[in-house]
Order: C-alpha cells, then sequence, then structure tokens
C-alpha cells in the first residue's frame, strides 16, 4: 500500500514542480503576465493529471462545507491571518524602528507613485477592488493551490507518516513548489536573496502546517481555503509594504516585515503541529 502512495506523491510533485519551473522559465523571456494566471491553475491540473495517471477517479477530494460543525473555525480562520500578520508587523516597527515614509514605502516604489494625493486615490480604488472583485479571483487561486497540496497530496502523505510530520513535510514542498517565481518576482527588492528564500519556506511551512490542521480538524478543503484566500488578500497591500521602506531592502517572504512579522504564523504553526494527531481522522 505505501508504494502506491509513494507513486502518488511523486507523479503529483514532479508534475507540479515542472508546470512551475517551465512557466517560470517563460514568464523570465517575455514577462508574460497571462502566465502567472497558468500558474494558478497548474496545482489543481497537477492533482487531476495524477488522479488519471494513478487511476484512482474523482473520489476523497474533501469538496464538503462540513459548517455546521465547525461554525467557530470558520470565522477564526478568516480573523486570525489578519489580526496576527498586522500585529506582527506592528511589533516588528517598535523593535527595528522601520521608517514609514509614505512615498518611500515598498508599494509606492513599485508603483511609481509621486505624490501623496495619487497615492491615496490609489488605496482607495485598491479597496473598493479589493471588496468587490479579489475575492472572487483570489478563491479560485486558494482553491487551487489547496484543491492540490492539502486536498490531493496531503491525505496520501498520512497514509505514509504521522498526520504532524506529513503536515510539516507537506508545507515545506508547497514553498519549494513556489521558490522558483518568488526568487524571480522579488529577488531584485531582496536585500539578501538567500535570506529571502530561506525565510519563504519557513513561512511556507508554517502556513502548510496550519492549513493541514485545518483540514484534519474540519474533514473540509474551505477552511484551508478561507485562509489561503485571507493570505492573498493581506498581500494587496501587505504590512511589509507599509513598514519596510525601500531603502533598507524588502524579503521576497513579500507578505511578512523580517522575521518578527513571520513569529506569529511560526508559533501557530508550532500549536497547530502539536495539536494535528489529536484531530486527525484516518
Amino acid at each position: 500500500m505505501n508504494n502506491v502512495e509513494k507513486k502518488q506523491i511523486s507523479v503529483f510533485f514532479g508534475i507540479a514542480l515542472i508546470f512551475m519551473t517551465a512557466l517560470t522559465v517563460i514568464y523570465s523571456i517575455n514577462r508574460n503576465p497571462d502566465l502567472l494566471m497558468y500558474m494558478i491553475f497548474s496545482p489543481a491540473l497537477a492533482a487531476l493529471i495524477t488522479r488519471m495517471i494513478c487511476r484512482e477517479g474523482l473520489r476523497n477530494m474533501f469538496l464538503k462545507v462540513n459548517i455546521k460543525r465547525n461554525k467557530s473555525m470558520y470565522v477564526r480562520t478568516m480573523l486570525f491571518a489578519p489580526f496576527i500578520i498586522y500585529f506582527g508587523a506592528v511589533i516588528n516597527y517598535i523593535i527595528f524602528h522601520s521608517g514609514v515614509k509614505l512615498l518611500g514605502m515598498v508599494t509606492v516604489y513599485n508603483l511609481q507613485y509621486t505624490s501623496i494625493f495619487e497615492y491615496l486615490k490609489s488605496v482607495t480604488y485598491e479597496v473598493s477592488n479589493l471588496a468587490i472583485i479579489f475575492p472572487i479571483y483570489g478563491i479560485i487561486q486558494s482553491f487551487c493551490e489547496e484543491f492540490a497540496w492539502r486536498g490531493y497530496l496531503l491525505p496520501r502523505m498520512c497514509k505514509i507518516m504521522k498526520p504532524d510530520k506529513a503536515a510539516v513535510l507537506n508545507g515545506f514542498l508547497w514553498g519549494i513548489w513556489q521558490l522558483p517565481i518568488m526568487m524571480l518576482l522579488y529577488i531584485n527588492v531582496a536585500e539578501n536573496p538567500l535570506n529571502g528564500a530561506v525565510m519563504l519556506l519557513v513561512m511556507s511551512t508554517s502556513v502548510g502546517v496550519i492549513q493541514s490542521y485545518l483540514l484534519y480538524k474540519t474533514e473540509s478543503l474551505w477552511c484551508p481555503v478561507l485562509f489561503n484566500l485571507s493570505l492573498n488578500i493581506i498581500n494587496i497591500y501587505n504590512p511589509a509594504s507599509i513598514f519596510v521602506n525601500i531603502s533598507t531592502g524588502n524579503s521576497i517572504s513579500h507578505v511578512l516585515p523580517g522575521v518578527v512579522g513571520m513569529a506569529g504564523l511560526v508559533i501557530a504553526g508550532m500549536f497547530c503541529y502539536r495539536e494535528s494527531r489529536k484531530v486527525y481522522v484516518d
């Protein structure tokens, strides 16, 4: 039985990594933004292709919402990420006194704003866009990732190792998969690309453990999807862009401002790691 799961895991991860690496290389050549859209769908496509290759069918995809017995978990999932990330950003600012200079911020630099009025006008537009349009786009991206990494890969990993260990390895592999495109997109604003890559893997592993715990707890894909969505929404106007001045460099761990900003998610990941065995149902 273990050989079957090992084959499924290897086939899925190989296909997903090939898709991501190929699309990253093509994107580095022509910078076509449409390729980023294809990357969004690639994990789900890899999972479906693996199901076909391994003749698994479409069983056990964790698509039931199970909201009746998990109402409080859904609410906490939506609120946790914004709270812990912005709280971490504030603590990071207090400790390191990162200069808050509106026209010197990473967001402003990237969008080439030249006046406070232009910046505030854009913020107003983006917040409206964020509230109305992004959840539709964002939930597609979040679903494609969670359908593959937690909905497909994680249960098969749990067949060959303990659920807490599976959660850690799952998050780490998810980080490896993201690494090519993240290095390409953020290497120019990273003070130290190697440190940024390590931070990305730490963050991906921590978030992956949290999302694995949510799947174990609710036996549904939708709670991890909501958590993923909340992180993606924060990334539109993220605390790193607010608290980090462009002159000091920026980590490619772009949602969080430095090690302190990551601490909340790392601690939460450690808690979820400890609790995973208690809530896991085979």
